[in-house]
């Protein structure tokens, strides 16, 4: 049976030619730090990006550690969202694949990415 990271590493090393660490160190750690955390997995060209969603830290409302400082997690949000957006409008050919623990790994594009991620926001914001 193939891992999770198996899984999302079959199909994003279809469309990486640079910096596959993005994938094969940082990701797989990623993974291996948040079981069963819902994610967005973007592959490109140029390595990869991962959008995991805790809807714990977003109900605390307290500032997160956020790439070079803090941030509070409403704006880390937006952020991502704004990210997943660019990596849409620069690289049309990226792969898009998002993981829930009840429906495990799929292959999306970039509308259900959105749609998915707001989701997710909605949910841990109205408990």
């Amino acid at each position: 049976m193939y891992s999770l990271f198996d899984q999302l590493s079959e199909r994003a090393m279809t469309v990486i030619e640079y910096y596959r660490k993005d994938l094969v160190v940082h990701d797989a750690n990623w993974l291996r730090r948040n079981p069963r955390t819902p994610f967005i997995h973007i592959a490109r060209k140029y390595g990869t990006h991962i959008f995991g969603f805790d809807p714990k830290w977003l109900r605390e409302n307290k500032r997160q550690k956020y790439l070079f400082g803090e941030s509070l997690p409403r704006s880390i949000v937006n952020g991502e969202l704004a990210c997943m957006h660019d990596i849409y409008i620069d690289n049309p050919s990226a792969v898009w694949q998002a993981y829930t623990p009840a429906d495990g790994l799929r292959e999306v594009n970039y509308n259900r990415a959105q749609q998915l991620y707001g989701e997710w926001i909605d949910a841990a914001t109205t408990r």
